[in-house]
Order: structure tokens, then C-alpha cells, then sequence
């Protein structure tokens, strides 16, 4: 988290936006992380409130840096693209945080589609991640070597070409700098030449003691270089140098060296995965492997690669060694069929370039093969019109060419959804006595159309024993390509036959047939099944690697129809996490293609805008929408997909009572029928008929359809729709007043919920809790466990511990127990906020008054094992006298269990308590207060004297929370009290320490001026001998020993080596030894 979002920290160049300044940067935690600091105008209210730091409060900073843009030059705008930009930024700056854009994600698309600015291209995200990621660990291995540096010492980085030296010096004058360190840095590659760069960092300085130099590109230093670097390191300066640890050396001073660490796999990895996504595990690791560590050659691969697609280690393996293209294929093939190969891998781009260049080809063939091309892009009905420009009845009687036409007929009416014209042409591509290997494929490729065509009617038994069979003979035909056709296809058919299992090990193997065949098409296509079969099964994560990869994939491939149905599938992907802004960002720009989108393509984008439009609470729209996607289902002959949509549409009707209970048991008629012979919506199809009972007031026919959707829906294993029926029996329940029922209901929802979440990656999770009815979900359960009633009853809540007098409080009064949950924080917030025990304990007792509406409050505390009374109040917020039932007091504290009662005086219980009768209570409720180590510190009483407690049974789950709550409260207090007395303490020993301390240096003073004045006469004795004598046993008055005795005196202290030379017996021994008696 950066922690201070503002416009002076962003800077804005043509290349895009950077933030600056991370000085009060935080590090990310689900639960928040404690602000280092703030800048008051653009921090979220809750900062100011001692709360945490997440990412909500960096989305209100967002908003108010856009605020601050719309008010400086909003005026350019257009009005409508102003009042959008006006309401992003309300909401990202609301009082309320759950309010907020749940991510900087959705805050962003939501800009980009209101200001109608293009997506963020994902090779330039990737170059933004590339400098950051896997850097961190090298960075701090040499910050903590520059640490230990000595003053005028020097380190060489080194380490192989693209090894990442110079990324990694950036993020050290980064580091440093915002450490607030001295520092010099000399970049390589920049305007500046590099001496007058050194001379210009330098010169910034008075002082080079301790600053640190920082010389990328210092392999080949000149002379004037090596001489100004060799003068900062004597001035002191430490010397970081990407080069050679011999150029180091040549500056002089000790020298070390820093060998920059590969990058770590894992890192790696994750930065291949960004660029290129459709990559298989097995070729990630190659790439990584071939880039051996080193960021610079990794990222040179990946460009490499560039937007071609990759399915084998030979492709990269060609790029690498020739940068040719991987398509160009040596023999002697003609053009067409050059054309044909590329066709059969999918790689429909490089196709379309080779089609344009063939000349004298076979007319059909050539028409096949443009027809076939056409399909692959996408432009289904320009290829069935080309298809077409030959008359059925001019093609010959038989044969392979006459077959292929058939089957590219089939394939295009398939996708047009003419299931009756598919099937026709289909069959009579079809020749079970073929034995000619390309016959034979044309034949099963035909069969895995009609197989697909029988699921598509709901014929799923059909379409397995047709695709099973077809299987077979793909595996003995050893066509890998082929084979992948008829697997994927199966996997289909299962899938629709509600056998996931099954399914999912269909696609994988038609997935590794695919990569083998190096159809890059066919691998574009599955993965993309792969992720809505993900997608079901409730393993979003997964359902996202595989949308990225087919999206990947299809536009390498130019596949236009697989990239356009996984841009809808990934839609459908936000549309569930929560990503509002950026589903209807996607959306939009599909809407914009609608008349090229395939017909079941449009359609399922009128199913998207449906769901879209009932998330974010449009109902009665998302029923027209999703009437419309049931009538363009049914015009398609897909009686089960509009069934669907239709029940879709009544259960949405029905939880916001749309429309007529009639038409919606009509639709519900009319969905059975179709329905009838498939499971896979049976759990959607019994709850809309619970919806549209309970709508009708039958309870018992709701109850019953909601416990037969429960079973369908665990049945095949649809996490999804299990949790929607248990939330809706549990609403339910509750209406029938079977408290105890409902509540386990939603428990068990909020677990599956959970479930879900916790398989997300945790920046995920925030954005999946946002969904207004999991959010519902997930408060619901909280408010059960804080309150034994459904709903809450009414009362004065008063928020401040003086405000008790009329008209100062307000009333829960049916309040939504999302409301009545941040009332209950707010309280929370107020008293972390009270650090003084005894006001704590006062504003402790009248909220518990407040809540259940007691006449008196009481805290009372374990101390040495007496009972203390530290706190009695009364309704008006007043001192109370202080008389309480000991009794119950002492009961509640030796038990660590509450106490309760409606009417004490009656109460078996407390037959024997003098004090209730003396003191005449009526209700009382004592609830333990527990300190953090779970042993009970005192008590929490409430009573009443003068009438019944009411709510006392009622909000005792709610008293025992709030009492723990305060438990903590009281614990900081107690805390914060020692630390005090303690600080007081330490203050008090401190001045004494001040005062000895000024004694000491007077008395060191007194001696210090005694100890120079000795030093002075020594000195002067010294003199006067060496005069005579000689100098530390070296004996001798000459010139030329004084000479001597002076040169041993300038070295003796010097922290370098010493080299002594001259003729044996002249006293080079004796000579070091006075060096070493002089230092």
C-alpha cells in the first residue's frame, strides 16, 4: 500500500502515470497495516479514526486526487464524461468504506470507461512488473554489504549481460534516496554524458565523507573517470561500480565484490506467465531454464516470442537461434498446401498472409481453404456466402473434396445455430468406409460435429456413444489433431450430460493432444472450456489462467471466434468476483461488435448484460434482458440454454417482485418441459419455483422445492447454486419463525462462501465479498451471533457517553443489521479511543444501559480477590449509588458464566441473595467481562428495579460481545496506565542521570585538562631525549635518523600496509618495530 496517494506524489509523462515517494508505503495484509502517516485532505476518515490502513482507504485517496483533476480542468471535459468521472469519485470517497471501489482495478476500469480511455495493453503491464519483480532479495543482500562498508572502500557488481545489474542499481539509488542517504547515481543510459553525469553528482556535494556513489556502466573507465572516482573514494565517499572488480581495483582502497544472484525460478516464471499466458507449465519452464537467471535475456525471450504462438520447445528454440518465423517449414509443398498446414495448427494469421500469395491453385481447394480460414477468424456468415459461391449441385458426385465442403458447411451453420442444416450436411460428410488417412479424418471430424449437434439438442446419451466410438478411431488414425477434435467434442457432450469429472479429463487429454499436433487453435478453444468447466466447479482461480490462456492463445492463433467467446466468458468471470466496472467495460467493447458476433455469441452477451444489470441492482431490466437472451436461445434451437436464461429471469422477478406470479409459473411450465431430460439446471429450475411460492405465500411448497434444489444442486457438485438455496430457505425459515434453522442455513451458506474465497488469490477476495448478497450473507451470520432475535428491537443507542439527555439518542428500531453492525464499531472506535480507566468504565456502563434499556449500570473488577466497584451509572448518564447485588456479582465472576433474570424476586436461583430483596432489583443481567488470556477480570451489570427488562433475553448475545469488547478496552487502559507511570518513572531517573552525568563531566574535564598538561611535558621529555638518545630504540642524532624518526612517525598511525627495504643488517626489523611501539 503506498499510504499517501496524492497528486504530488504522481508524475504524469507521455508514457503513463508514476507514484513517487513511498516513504509511508505499508505493506499489504488482508487485515490492514497501521499508517505510517497521512496527508489530512486526501486520507479516508476512518485513518483518522486509529483505524488501519487498506486498500478501500488508498481507493478514497484515489478519488480525492480525482476530485482535485475535475476541479482543475474539468472544464475541458465533455458534461456527460464529467458527471461519470463526478460520480467515480463520489463513491470512491465515501464515509463508508464498504461503500468504495473494492479494488484499484475496478476504480481504474470504471475511469477508463467513463473518460473512454483503451485498455491498459498487457505488454506494456508486463514491462511495468518487469524492473519490480524478483528484485527485492539481491537489492537487500547489497544495501546490507554498502552498510558495512568502510569509508573510501569500493564494490564491484558483477554478473553476466542482461544478469539485471543496472535494474538492480536503480532500485538501490531508489532505496536509498528515499532513506534519506547521500547519493550519487550515474546512469548509463541517459542524455547527460557519463563524466559530465559524475562530474554533475559530484560537485552536488561539499562533502563526499559517506556519500555513496552508485556508476552503472563503469566496464570501461577512462582516465579522468578513474582519477575523479579515485579522489571521492580518498575524500571518504563509498564507490559502487557496475564493471570489473579489475577497474575497481584501479581506483585504489580496498575493494570487494557483489555477484548479482540469479532470478529466483518462481520469479521468473510469474513473469513469463504475464507476457505470455498461454504457455504451458512444461514451456514456462523451459523459457525459464534457457534464460538462466538473468531478467535481461528472459525478457529478451519473451520479445522474441512477440505475438506469434508457441506450443513446442522447437519454437522457441527456432526464434531463439534464427529469429525466423516458426511457420516457415522446408520441403517442397506447394502454396496451398502450405496454406493447409498452417490451417490445421490453428495459426490463422500467418494463413490469411500465404493465402494471398497463392496463384494457381485448384479453385475449390482454394475456396475450402479460404472458407476455412474465414470460420477460424470468426466471420461465420462471410464464410458460409464463400461456401456457398459453389453450387451444391456443381460439386462432384464424390469424393474427399466434396465431403470437405459438406463438413465446412456443417461447421458454419453449427455455429450460426442451424442445428437441422448442420446435421444434414454433417452426416453427409461422414464415410464410415473410408481407409485413407485423410478421408478418415474428414470422416471423424464430421462425427464429432453430429455428436456435438446431438448434445446441443439434448441427446447427451447419443452424442457419447457417437463421440466414444469416434474416439476410438481418432486414437488408432494416430492424428493427434484429429484426435483433439473428437476429445474436446466428447468433453463437450459430457460436460452438458453433467459429467464433469468425466469431462474435465476429456479436455486435458484433447488439451495435450492439441499441443502436440501444435494446433494452436484447437489449444485456444480448450483451454477455454477448460475454464468454464473451472468456472462450475467453483475453481475460479483455475477458470482465470484459462480464460487469460485462451484469450492468450486466440489472438496469436487470429482465431477471432474463441477470443471473442473467452472475452465473454471472462465477462461472465467479473460479473461473479464483483468486477463491475471492468465486466461492463468488457461488455461494452463486445457490444460494440454485436453484428460480427456469431448468434450464440450475441446472445450470450444479452445473458451477460442480464446478469450484469441484476448485480448491480437494475432488476427490472436484467428480466426484459434476459427474456430477450431466452427468445434468441430458442430462434437458435437451444431449447436448454433458453430455458435457463428464462429461469434466470423469474428467479430475479421473484426475489424483487417484478411481474406476474402467473407468467413466472408459465415460464416454470415451459422450462420443465425442455429440461426434462437434463440435470445440470435441475437445482436452478427448483428454485425459481421456491422463489415464485414463496412470492405466493405457500410456504410449504417453497420449503419443499428449496430442499430439492439443495439436493440437485450438492449433487453435481454446483457450489454455486448451494449457497443461493440455503441464503433463500434461510430467509425463508426466518419469515416461517424458525430462528434456530434459519441460522444454520446461513451458516452453512457463509461456509460455502468462504470456501470459494479462500481458493481465490487474496486481491481477489476482497472484490468477491463486495457482491451485495454475499456481503448480506456474510452480515447476516455476523448480526445472528450478536443477536438471539431476527430482528432488532428498538431502544435508544446513544453513541457518546454524555449525550444521554432527550433528543440525544437514536433508536434501532428495525434497523438492517448492516447499520446497526457499524453503529456497534463506532462504539468499538470510541472507546480505543478512551485511554483513562475510570472514563472508560463510565462510557462502558452507559452503552450497556443504552443497549437493553436498564435502569443501572454497574463494572465492577477482580482485584486480589476482592470484588471493586469502579463504575455505577443510571439512565441519564449520572453517578448511581452504588449498591448492586453482590450476589450475582460474585456468581458471574467465580463462574465466568452470565446471569440472567426477568424477574429476580421470583427467581429459584436467588432465593437465598438478601441483597435482591433488600434492594427490590427486578431484572438483571451480569455478563464476565474476560481479559485477552481468557480469565474473567470482573463483571458487567445491568438492572432493573422499577419494571421488567424487556430486551435483557434478547440482546444477551450482544451484552456478551460488547463486554468482551470492552475487555480490551479495559486491558489497553490498564496498559497504557503502566506505560505511564512507568514513562514517569523513567523521566524522574533520567533527570538523575542528567544531573550525575553533568557531575561527571565536570570532575572528566577537571581531569582531561590535567592529563594534556602531563601529555605536553612528556611530549617535551620526549623531545629532549630523542635529542640525545635516539627515538622508541632506535639510537641516533644525525640528520639523517631525524629524517628517519619523522617518516615513522607520519606512518605509525596510518591504517595501511608499510613496505621497509634496505641492505641486510642496516635495522629494517628494528625500524618496524618502532612503527608498531609508535601505533
Amino acid at each position: 500500500l503506498h499510504g499517501d496517494v496524492k497528486p504530488a506524489n504522481i508524475i504524469v509523462s507521455e508514457g503513463g502515470a508514476t507514484l513517487v515517494d513511498l516513504g509511508l508505503a505499508a505493506p499489504w495484509r488482508e487485515e490492514g497495516s497501521r499508517p505510517e502517516g497521512l496527508t489530512p485532505r486526501y486520507a479516508a476518515p476512518e485513518l483518522f479514526a486509529g483505524m488501519r490502513i487498506t486498500v478501500r482507504a488508498e481507493i478514497f485517496a484515489l478519488g480525492a486526487t480525482l476530485l482535485d483533476v475535475l476541479e482543475a480542468c474539468g472544464e475541458r471535459l465533455d458534461p456527460p464524461v464529467r458527471k461519470s468521472l463526478q460520480a467515480i469519485a463520489d463513491r470512491a470517497m465515501h464515509a463508508d468504506p464498504s461503500q468504495r471501489h473494492p479494488s484499484t482495478d475496478e476504480i481504474g476500469s470504471a475511469i477508463r470507461l467513463a473518460a473512454g480511455l483503451p485498455d491498459i495493453n498487457s505488454t506494456h503491464a508486463v514491462d511495468l512488473a518487469w524492473p519490480i519483480v524478483g528484485v527485492d532479495a539481491a537489492a537487500n543482500l547489497l544495501l546490507s554489504q554498502i552498510a558495512t562498508m568502510v569509508h573510501g572502500s569500493v564494490i564491484a557488481v558483477t554478473g553476466k549481460a542482461g544478469s539485471g545489474r543496472s535494474t538492480l542499481l536503480r532500485r538501490l539509488a531508489w532505496t536509498l534516496g528515499v532513506e534519506g542517504r547521500d547519493v550519487a547515481w550515474i546512469q548509463d543510459e541517459q542524455s547527460v554524458p557519463w563524466m559530465a553525469a559524475l562530474e554533475m553528482e559530484l560537485g552536488a556535494y561539499s562533502d563526499l565523507g559517506g556519500v555513496i556513489v552508485l556508476a552503472d556502466g563503469a566496464e570501461q573507465l577512462p582516465a579522468p573517470a578513474k582519477h575523479r572516482l579515485a579522489a571521492a573514494r580518498q575524500a571518504g565517499a563509498k564507490i559502487v561500480l557496475v564493471t570489473h572488480p579489475r577497474v575497481a581495483a584501479s581506483l585504489g582502497g580496498p575493494v570487494e565484490r557483489f555477484a548479482i544472484p540469479a532470478l529466483d525460478d518462481e520469479a521468473a516464471a510469474g513473469l513469463v506467465r504475464r507476457a505470455v499466458p498461454s504457455l504451458s507449465d512444461s514451456l514456462v519452464e523451459h523459457v525459464v531454464q534457457r534464460a538462466e537467471g538473468r531478467p535481461g535475456k528472459l525478457r529478451m525471450i519473451v520479445r522474441r516470442i512477440g505475438v506469434r504462438p508457441v506450443l513446442s520447445t522447437n519454437d522457441i528454440d527456432e526464434m531463439m537461434g534464427s529469429g525466423a518465423s516458426i511457420s516457415s517449414r522446408g520441403g517442397e509443398s506447394s502454396d496451398i498446401a502450405e496454406v493447409e498446414h498452417l490451417l490445421d495448427q490453428g495459426r490463422f494469421e500467418e494463413a490469411a498472409g500465404k493465402l494471398r500469395q497463392v496463384s494457381g491453385a485448384d479453385p475449390l481447394e482454394l475456396l475450402l481453404c479460404k472458407a476455412r480460414l474465414e470460420l477460424g477468424q470468426g466471420e461465420v456468415s462471410q464464410a458460409l456466402a464463400t461456401l456457398e459461391a459453389v453450387q451444391e449441385a456443381t460439386l462432384p458426385p464424390a469424393g474427399l473434396s466434396r465431403r470437405r465442403w459438406m463438413l465446412s458447411v456443417a461447421r458454419c451453420q453449427l455455429r450460426l445455430g442451424r442445428h437441422e442444416e448442420s446435421m444434414r450436411h454433417a452426416r453427409q460428410a461422414v464415410d464410415n468406409d473410408a481407409t485413407e488417412a485423410g478421408e478418415v479424418a474428414v470422416t471423424l471430424e464430421a462425427r464429432a460435429c453430429v455428436g456435438l449437434l446431438q448434445s446441443y439438442c439434448g441427446d447427451h446419451a447419443g452424442a457419447e456413444r457417437e463421440l466414444l466410438d469416434a474416439a476410438v478411431l481418432a486414437r488408432a488414425l494416430a492424428d493427434k489433431r484429429v484426435e483433439s477434435i473428437v476429445l474436446g467434442s466428447l468433453a463437450v457432450a459430457l460436460q452438458r450430460g453433467d459429467k464433469l469429472g468425466e469431462a474435465r479429463r476429456a479436455f486435458e487429454e484433447a488439451l495435450e493432444c492439441a499441443e502436440q499436433a501444435g494446433d494452436a487453435g484447437a489449444v485456444a478453444n480448450t483451454r477455454l472450456n477448460l475454464a468454464v468447466l473451472a468456472n462450475i466447479e467453483g475453481d475460479l482461480a483455475d477458470a482465470s489462467k484459462h480464460l487469460e490462456a485462451a484469450i492468450d492463445m486466440g489472438r496469436r492463433a487470429g482465431r477471432g471466434s474463441t477470443t471473442r467467446q473467452a472475452l465473454l466468458n471472462l465477462a461472465h468471470l467479473d460479473i461473479y468476483l464483483g468486477r463491475y466496472a471492468r465486466a461492463r467495460s468488457g461488455l461494452a467493447s463486445l457490444a460494440e461488435q454485436r453484428e460480427k458476433l456469431a448468434p450464440n455469441h450475441r446472445a450470450q452477451l444479452v445473458g451477460m448484460e442480464a446478469e450484469l444489470s441484476a448485480r448491480t441492482g437494475e432488476h427490472a431490466r436484467a428480466a426484459e434482458l434476459y427474456e430477450s437472451c431466452g427468445a434468441q436461445y430458442e430462434a437458435l434451437g437451444r431449447s436448454v440454454d433458453a430455458a435457463e436464461a428464462r429461469l434466470e429471469g423469474v428467479l430475479i422477478s421473484a426475489r424483487s417482485e417484478i411481474g406476474d406470479p402467473v407468467v413466472w409459473s408459465k415460464a416454470i411450465e415451459q422450462a420443465m418441459t425442455s429440461l426434462s431430460g437434463a440435470t445440470a439446471h435441475r437445482a436452478l429450475l427448483h428454485l425459481a419455483r421456491g422463489a415464485v411460492a414463496a412470492v405466493q405465500n405457500d410456504e410449504d411448497r417453497a420449503r419443499t422445492s428449496y430442499d430439492a434444489a439443495l439436493v440437485a444442486a450438492r449433487e453435481a457438485g454446483q457450489k454455486e447454486w448451494i449457497w443461493k438455496t440455503l441464503e433463500a430457505r434461510s430467509r425463508l425459515l426466518a419469515e416461517m419463525g424458525q430462528e434456530l434453522a434459519a441460522r444454520r442455513d446461513s451458516e452453512e451458506a457463509l461456509s460455502v462462501l468462504e470456501g470459494i474465497a479462500t481458493r481465490l488469490p487474496r486481491d481477489l477476495r476482497e472484490v468477491f465479498w463486495d457482491d451485495p448478497r454475499r456481503r448480506a450473507v456474510r452480515a447476516s451470520q455476523l448480526g445472528s451471533r450478536m443477536s438471539a432475535a431476527g430482528t432488532v428491537p428498538s431502544g435508544p443507542w446513544t453513541l457518546g457517553a454524555r449525550s444521554f439527555g432527550a433528543g440525544a439518542s437514536s433508536t434501532l428500531a428495525a434497523l438492517p443489521v448492516e447499520e446497526r453492525l457499524t453503529k456497534l464499531l463506532e462504539i468499538n472506535r470510541e472507546l480505543a479511543r478512551e485511554h483513562k480507566l475510570e472514563p472508560l468504565l463510565e462510557r462502558v456502563t452507559d452503552h450497556a444501559i443504552s443497549l437493553v434499556q436498564a435502569e443501572r449500570g454497574f463494572v465492577i473488577l477482580a482485584k486480589d480477590g476482592a470484588l471493586v466497584l469502579h463504575t455505577s451509572r443510571n439512565r441519564k448518564g449520572d453517578a448511581s449509588h452504588a449498591k448492586f447485588s453482590s450476589n450475582i456479582a460474585e456468581k458471574v465472576i467465580a463462574t465466568g458464566e452470565p446471569v440472567i433474570t426477568l424477574s429476580a424476586r421470583d427467581d429459584e436461583r436467588m432465593a437465598d441473595y438478601l441483597s435482591v430483596h433488600q434492594l427490590n432489583v427486578q431484572s438483571v443481567a451480569c455478563v464476565p467481562i474476560r481479559a485477552p488470556d481468557n480469565r474473567t477480570a470482573g463483571a458487567l451489570y445491568v438492572e432493573t428495579r422499577h419494571r421488567p427488562g424487556s430486551l435483557f433475553h434478547a440482546e444477551l448475545p450482544t451484552l456478551m460481545a460488547f463486554a468482551d469488547q470492552a475487555a480490551v478496552a479495559i486491558e489497553n487502559a490498564h496498559l497504557i496506565s503502566e506505560n505511564e507511570q512507568r514513562a514517569e518513572e523513567l523521566a524522574k531517573t533520567n533527570a538523575e542521570l542528567e544531573k550525575a552525568h553533568a557531575r561527571l563531566q565536570e570532575v572528566l574535564g577537571h581531569r582531561t585538562a590535567q592529563l594534556e598538561s602531563t601529555r605536553r611535558d612528556l611530549d617535551a621529555t620526549r623531545a629532549v631525549l630523542r635529542g640525545h638518545f635516539g627515538y622508541q630504540g632506535l639510537v641516533g642524532t644525525s640528520e639523517r635518523m631525524r629524517r628517519v624518526y619523522a617518516l615513522v612517525d607520519r606512518v605509525k598511525d596510518m591504517d595501511v600496509p608499510v613496505l621497509i627495504t634496505g641492505e641486510s643488517g642496516t635495522g629494517k626489523e628494528m625500524v618496524a618495530r618502532a612503527i608498531h611501539r609508535g601505533g
